[in-house]
């Protein structure tokens, strides 16, 4: 049976098969059982009459006595000795007062009407006295915030409230003038410390103009902190988005830009509108990111001055910005990160600390039958049999039993076998079934799983688990599987946020966080002080026995509350707690006021499921009404106040929605809302009667009206609608505060009355005249909202009243969370700015925390029979609250060496990664000079670890300089296209290579071993000479094909490389080319080479030894014959139809792929690497210091391989101006002699008929007209010493243009 039946039927079975059923049966009936009534709640689990605790006492002595020869004895004593000694440490002062007339029960059949009266108890919450908070920072650090905040009261707060009047007396136009004035300062040399008293004073005048709100000097404070860069800690509703203006406005002066940074989408956009209005009145803009926007969308929201944006948003933005391919594709990283203020800092930094954000896309490997597979074995195998689930660690370890079985189904001989592995699998779908719980970790929405964050409850669009986790819980789930990914792109929120230049955070609940914020962030947290004191009453928290009595005693205190007409909002962890109460609510019986017996309790649902998330601030708004109860989790509605009467304009948007969408046309969407919507047991309580009151007339004038412009211009469209009722409610609303503030102005004195708003007369003008322009439809919307908003307005207003005076709002937490902070922040959501409320936290001992964090607790139940108690009663006293905090802060410690791990292990990849990601941006935004310029560092830097490779070193002689070898290598870096075709298909190369054509290895080596030699060459051997830059193409694929081409003169082609009169020359279009810095070149790498930039082998080589220069000769040699490639290649694409602009983007993204496909191969090996490393604990060796290590030179070779792959891409590139085609025939084996010196007949090779071969039918054509016409010229075709054929005769300027150019794409 679930839980949910199992909870169903106690429920029927508690509270209707008895007609003695009350507000808390079970304690009446244990009530009935003693001699003496015991005084008591929910909330009591021990008394302070003296006979009573004698007889608990006697009691527990007996069952001691019982079990003094078990072997449990001892520990009973103990037990005993600490719950006695915990009686005498209670701070509880219990008040119980009779109740008049009947309650919300339902009274026992057995006893008289006057009975009733007299003895029914009212059941309160016991008053205690307010806890401490559990900020516990050491008696200095606190010493040295409260100095700081007195010296921030008296060089900021005092000074902004001096200049009050003199604002106060600006014009708006002077208002504005303002920013430019404080920008002309800050030019002059001024500091933001400088204007920062003024700024304040500014910031706070445009919010007293256009929002009603002006700034309280608590709130003047927090802004300070957050300018210097620490964490303020202020409470729940004390204005921290009015807070974050101040700071944002005076860092947003130097147009650098400020990031707010909050937590979900619905937060950024409604801070963004909100404090568009005093920013914009001070003349900055504002923008905000949400997460469907698009990048250009995204682009401009982010050149504003302050941009709105949740954490993960701004995350994946500098990820993505870090994989463009141009400066068009960037968004957030246009300026360098500046000023960052984190809303909720300690869930963004701390909660969300655990997990990195990667980027993924998919690998190419589908496994998907195989966790199919893999989830029907770990269905049938059984924890503590088969496997061991560690639920504090996430992890699984299998038996061998549980081995044998799954490969008893499987079929298989070794779940590990390296050619067929099953285990991974198996145990991901082991993990999959044990420890993510479905409604718990994630739910099931259109056929896809998707994640719940467990600190919020809210669900995580877009985002998996990795290591393939995910697609063992979508086979679980029986759902569509998708490919497995590969990491693209990671980075942690810790070193992401230092990223920025200046970091600060706010949030309620930070000082237990205070000493990570310090190690990992460098920030300081500062509590700031509260407006108003706290007059909230937290009651310690009560452990029940088991889940079901807890949730008996959570009904109970939700009926008592709603029954006085307190609003209720009920915390719990998880999806199933929160449908679980729900359920119980239902079915609850209570007696009315009016003597009725009620099946169930009106209450709104709040958890991840897609029908009640999407409304998730409209129901938290509301649930401050009068005997609102509200089910939420924890964390839910975080940012939104929930305000002692109902918040009047959601009442109002609601009202109009109900009355004119069926006008509108949108009668079918209303309904389909309402159908959809959450059904508890009575109508929802965000409704408001405004029956015989101006806006119920007003409402019924605009829904005629509406529904005569709807039946001749159709149907509105539903977002139009909308927008239309939010505008229509948000003008009514700001209409109804300039009202307000023209009253005031007519009470105010002195300087008071002078200023404010004096152009106020002429916005009013202005106003007139867009109202002449108004149509009928629009007039009536606006007067309907604003009726409604006044009407709204006033019942909130009057129902605050009366809930304060009923108590305020009560919170009653179901589960304690992993950390004490979301607890506080529960707490928190009672008692706003010094509002009254109360709060309380109902356990049991089944609670997942307790079981998988405090096992031996979860086991005492036993302690119920030995204090007296009932099995539905509590415990409560300070010793279950040491035990309880001592369980959350061992969960805290544990969670922050998580975060620490992380950080640790992101640290080692931090450098890295910020070291890719420069290099990234170089390339991407400098120009082709500075891209060629770092493309020759990279030819040089490889020829020289080549020539190491080779045994080139000062210190060898020639003859043992392995040349084969070094020729081999570079060849195999700067091959042609067709040759890099066939490298890659492991296919033989041509015998024609395009580096240092015409010169073989044995060429070289002969010149290396006579160079400087009397009597042998002073210089090494030049490479085969390509035709001029106009030459037809099918000359220039001669002459890669290993034919030599020459002008019966003797000039001509054979100077391909020179300037001439006929034909073009490289240096004609790449200055690169020209002597000037072909000689400059040539005398670097001639010169000794430098530590600073070369590695130590290299500088060994080529600085020392005898022959030391001739090894500098030949690197000399060898880099120059590549960039001389390079340049050749590139300027004859440039001569093609090609905008030379494009080449160079397209360039530019060769460089870029190679960069980014090495750095997610890296990011692979590390990911491995991090696991791999820790087996190296059991040799005694530090995990993390051999992961640096290792990773260290993981990174090395990443770098190395890098600058190999991006010359090879870019040679490929340039390429295609003589390899057009990629797709070609296979070189036959035999026909891979290399350089043409082999004199053997049978290998002898064929360049005319290999060059043919290459050619596509329409080029062969073309050849056979122009040898045809050679012919004709007297042009003959000789055997050169070297083996290549010659080509001589006289070439008229028209033949050699007559063939048209090559237009393949590149």
């Amino acid at each position: 049976m679930s839980a949910s039946a199992r909870c169903q039927q106690q429920s029927r079975y508690s509270y209707c098969s008895s007609s003695r059923n009350d507000l808390f049966s079970n304690l009446r009936r244990r009530r009935q059982r003693r001699t003496k009534p015991v005084r008591g709640s929910v909330f009591a689990a021990f008394d302070d009459d003296d006979d009573e605790r004698s007889r608990r006492r006697t009691a527990m002595e007996a069952k001691i006595d019982e079990n003094k020869n078990e072997e449990e004895a001892e520990d009973d004593d103990d037990l005993e000795h600490e719950f006695l000694t915990n009686e005498k440490d209670l701070e509880i002062d219990f008040e119980f007062s009779r109740r008049g007339g009947n309650g919300p029960v339902a009274s026992s059949s057995s006893s008289s009407s006057e009975e009733r009266e007299g003895d029914e108890e009212k059941i309160q919450i016991p008053t205690v006295r307010p806890r401490e908070e559990d900020a516990k920072t050491s008696d200095v650090e606190t010493l040295r915030s409260t100095r700081l905040i007195e010296k921030l009261y008296e060089t900021v707060v005092n000074p902004v409230n001096k200049l009050e009047p003199e604002m106060r007396k600006l014009t708006s136009v002077e208002l504005r003038a303002k920013t430019l004035e404080f920008r002309a300062r800050l030019r002059l040399g001024e500091t933001l410390e400088d204007v920062l008293v003024e700024a304040f004073a500014a910031v706070r005048e445009a919010s007293r103009r256009e929002l009603g709100l002006r700034h309280f000097d608590v709130q003047l404070v927090g802004g300070a902190l957050l300018h210097k860069g620490v964490v303020a800690e202020m409470a729940t509703g004390e204005g921290k988005t009015l807070v974050a203006t101040l700071p944002a406005y005076l860092n947003a002066l130097s147009r650098r830009g400020v990031h707010i940074v909050t937590v979900n989408d619905y937060l950024a956009e409604r801070d963004a509108l909100t404090t568009a209005k005093i920013h914009g009145a001070l003349g900055l803009t504002v923008g905000y990111v949400l997460s469907e926007d698009s990048p250009e969308e995204r682009r401009k929201s982010y050149d504003c001055d302050i941009t709105y944006v949740t954490n993960q948003e701004i995350g994946f933005d500098y990820l993505r910005d870090n994989m463009a391919t141009s400066v068009d594709e960037l968004v957030v990283m246009t300026r360098p990160l500046n000023f960052a203020i984190v809303d909720e800092v300690d869930s963004v930094l701390i909660d969300e600390g655990r997990n990195p954000l990667l980027i993924t896309g998919p690998s190419d490997m589908d496994e998907g039958p195989r966790y199919v597979a893999a989830a029907k074995i770990a269905e049938s195998l059984v924890e503590g049999r088969d496997y061991k689930a560690d639920r504090k660690e996430k992890t699984i370890e299998m038996t061998d039993e549980g081995m044998t079985n799954a490969e008893i189904l499987l079929d298989v001989e070794d779940l590990w076998d390296p050619v067929d592995p099953w285990g991974k699998y198996v145990i991901l779908a082991v993990k999959a079934k044990a420890l993510f719980i479905r409604d718990v970790d994630y739910i099931v929405r259109d056929d896809q799983v998707i994640i719940v964050d467990p600190g919020t409850g809210r669900v995580q669009m877009n985002r998996r688990w990795n290591d393939n986790l995910h697609q063992a819980v979508e086979a679980k789930e029986k759902v569509e599987i998708h490919s497995e990914n590969a990491i693209i792109a990671s980075v942690s929120y810790q070193c992401f946020f230092k990223l920025y230049k200046k970091l600060s955070g706010m949030t309620g609940t930070a000082t237990t966080e205070a000493e990570e914020f310090e190690i990992i962030y460098n920030l300081r947290v500062i509590v700031v002080p509260k407006h108003r004191p706290n007059a909230r009453v937290d009651a310690p928290t009560a452990m029940f026995r088991d889940a079901m009595t807890r949730w008996n005693a959570v009904a109970n205190v939700v009926v008592s509350c709603h029954y006085e007409g307190r609003p209720v909002l009920v915390g719990t962890t998880s999806v199933e707690d929160s449908e679980t109460l729900s359920m119980v609510l239902d079915e609850y019986l209570w007696r009315a006021p009016d003597d009725t017996v009620v099946k169930g309790v009106a209450h709104n649902l709040l958890n991840a499921r897609p029908q009640y998330a999407a409304r998730e601030a409209e129901t938290i708004a509301q649930a401050g009404r009068l005997g609102a109860v509200t089910i939420a989790t924890n964390m839910a509605g975080r940012g939104t106040d929930i305000l002692l009467g109902g918040n009047a304009e959601g009442l109002a948007r609601k009202a109009m929605k109900e009355h004119l969408f069926e006008a509108l046309g949108l009668g079918d969407v209303l309904e389909e809302e309402r159908e959809t919507a959450f059904q508890s047991v009575s109508e929802s309580l965000a409704t408001v009667n405004l029956s015989e009151t101006p806006a119920q007339i007003a409402l019924e004038q605009a829904r005629l009206i509406a529904k005569a412009a709807c039946e001749s211009a159709g149907p509105m469209n539903i977002d139009s609608a909308n927008e239309m009722l939010v505008r229509s409610v948000e003008k009514a609303g700001e209409k109804i505060r300039r009202e307000e503030q023209k009253k005031q102005r007519l009470l105010l004195t002195g300087w008071e009355a002078q200023g404010i708003n004096t152009n106020e007369d002429d916005d009013e003008e202005i106003n007139d005249e867009k109202e002449k322009k108004r149509v009928p439809f629009e007039i009536a919307i606006d007067f309907a909202a604003e009726q409604t908003l006044r009407e709204t307005a006033r019942l909130c207003k009057l129902e605050s009243q009366e809930v304060i005076r009923r108590g305020g709002l009560q919170v009653v937490g179901t589960a304690l969370h992993e950390s004490r902070r979301i607890d506080r922040q529960l707490r928190g959501r009672a008692g706003r700015q010094g509002d009254p409320g109360s709060t309380v936290f109902c356990l049991s001992l089944d609670d997942e925390m307790i079981r998988t964090y405090s096992p031996a607790m979860s086991k005492q139940s036993s302690a119920w029979d030995f204090a007296g108690l009932a099995p539905e009663e509590p415990m409560y006293g300070s010793l279950v609250d040491i035990q309880l905090e001592g369980i959350q802060k061992n969960i805290e410690d544990y969670l922050s060496a998580g975060r620490q791990s992380t950080f640790d292990a992101d640290r080692v990849l931090d450098s890295q990664r910020n070291a890719v990601y420069e290099l990234r941006r170089m390339v991407l935004v400098g120009g082709q000079q500075t891209l060629r310029e770092r493309l020759f560092r990279y030819v040089d830097a490889i020829v020289d670890n080549y020539c190491v490779a080779a045994n080139v070193s000062g210190s060898t002689p020639a003859k043992d300089w392995n040349v084969e070898l070094l020729m081999d290598l570079l060849r195999e870096v700067f091959a042609g296209r067709k040759d890099r075709f066939r490298l890659t298909n492991n296919e033989p190369v041509s015998p024609h290579p395009h580096y240092l054509p015409g010169v073989s290895a044995a060429d070289l080596k002969d010149a290396l071993l006579h160079l400087d030699d009397k009597n042998g060459s002073r210089t090494l051997p030049e490479p085969r000479r390509m035709p001029p830059l106009d030459a037809n193409p099918v000359a220039v694929r001669a002459s890669i094909s290993g034919v030599n081409l020459a002008y019966a003169d003797g000039s001509g082609l054979a100077g391909g490389l020179e300037k001439t009169d006929s034909s073009g020359s490289v240096a004609d279009t790449e200055p690169e080319a020209e002597e000037d810095a072909i000689s400059e070149r040539l005398k670097k790498r001639l010169e000794p080479p430098k530590e600073e930039s070369s590695s130590k082998d290299v500088v060994k080589a080529f600085s020392s030894g005898r022959h030391a220069k001739k090894a500098r000769q030949l690197r000399a040699y060898l880099s120059e014959a590549a960039i001389q490639q390079y340049l050749d290649r590139f300027a004859r694409l440039a001569r093609l139809d090609y905008i030379r602009e494009e080449l160079e983007d397209v360039e530019r993204l060769w460089v870029l792929r190679a960069i980014d496909e090495r750095y997610k191969q890296h990011l692979v090996h590390m990911s491995s690497l991090k696991d791999s490393v820790q087996v190296r604990a059991f040799g005694h060796l530090d995990p993390k210091e051999e992961f640096k290590i290792d990773g260290a030179k993981a990174f090395v070779d990443c770098v190395s391989d890098m600058r190999i792959d991006a010359l090879r891409n870019v040679f490929f590139f340039v390429g295609a101006s003589i390899e057009p085609t990629t797709e070609y025939e296979t070189v036959p084996a035999s026909n891979t002699a290399s350089g043409g010196d082999d004199d053997d007949e049978e290998s002898s090779y064929d360049a005319d008929e290999d060059l043919m071969k290459e050619l596509t039918e329409e080029e062969r054509e073309k050849v056979r007209s122009f040898l045809a016409r050679a012919k004709e010229s007297g042009i003959s075709v000789t055997e050169s010493e070297d083996g290549f054929g010659e080509w001589t005769g006289s070439i008229a300027e028209d033949d050699v243009a007559d063939v048209d150019e090559d237009e393949d794409s590149i």
